[in-house]
């Protein structure tokens, strides 16, 4: 089932619950919350009492879980770990860099979702092929397609953005950058790890100056071999990020 937190500065969250959970969720909503963040986790008090089946005291970033001692909803986007362990429930759709801004006290709201009618027809076409696509909102209004892209137990969260010369398509950062020279030493193996491995992927730098995978297509028609590419490549990534 697909929800979405809404961020009172406007960014969107798809998540992708459980059934179970989603439909007592859905009773629920929308619910109105105040965050908390810690460390690399932001957190809400809800006042949900879910039955718990498998608690964990280890979470993957992009996780999406339930802490019973608060009754509260928490999403983890980076490397750190719970306080005590939780029930995962779901997971969140496309990059979470942006959450390394967002300070405690920010409303937020869980609602349902639904897609926006622009990138409609990309979000089904891509279900289609297996992934849970999602469209969302930016801060400053822009749609883009959010959906993960998995190799073992890991995820990286990428967003297409539809423009009148193509899809833009951006993974969420794999690594900080500073330009120290071990840094750039792995940088050039990794950019022959990908000039071997596709014809279309690059190693980039977003607009935060994090290391990300980009591609541009031409086409709907191009974009399921350009996904397999992204999976390709964060493949023989795996041992740098």
């Amino acid at each position: 089932m697909m929800l979405k937190l809404v961020l009172e500065d406007g960014w969107e969250i798809p998540l992708n619950i459980r059934d179970d959970i989603g439909r007592e969720i859905s009773a629920v909503i929308p619910m109105v919350s105040r965050l908390e963040k810690w460390k690399e986790e932001i957190y809400f008090e809800t006042e949900l009492q879910l039955e718990v089946e498998r608690l964990v005291n280890r979470v993957e970033r992009g996780d999406f879980a339930y802490w019973p001692p608060g009754r509260a909803l928490c999403l983890f986007y980076g490397i750190s770990q719970p306080y005590t362990p939780v029930e995962i429930i779901g997971e969140a759709l496309g990059s979470l860099d942006f959450l390394s801004d967002i300070e405690s006290g920010t409303i937020v709201r869980l609602e349902t979702y639904e897609d926006y009618n622009e990138v409609k027809e990309i979000c089904e076409i891509l279900r289609g092929l297996g992934y849970k696509a999602a469209s969302r909102k930016d801060d400053e209004g822009v749609i883009s397609i959010a959906l993960n892209i998995y190799y073992g137990n890991e995820r990286v969260g990428v967003d297409l953005f539809p423009e009148e010369y193509g899809i833009y398509v951006e993974s969420d950062s794999l690594a900080k950058y500073e330009r120290t020279v071990p840094e750039r030493v792995a940088v050039r193996k990794m950019r022959k790890l990908i000039k071997d491995t596709s014809r279309n992927i690059r190693l980039d730098l977003n607009e935060r100056d994090m290391l990300c995978l980009s591609a541009c297509c031409k086409s709907l028609r191009e974009l399921p071999e350009l996904l397999n590419e992204f999976k390709r490549c964060i493949e023989v990534l795996k041992d740098y990020i």
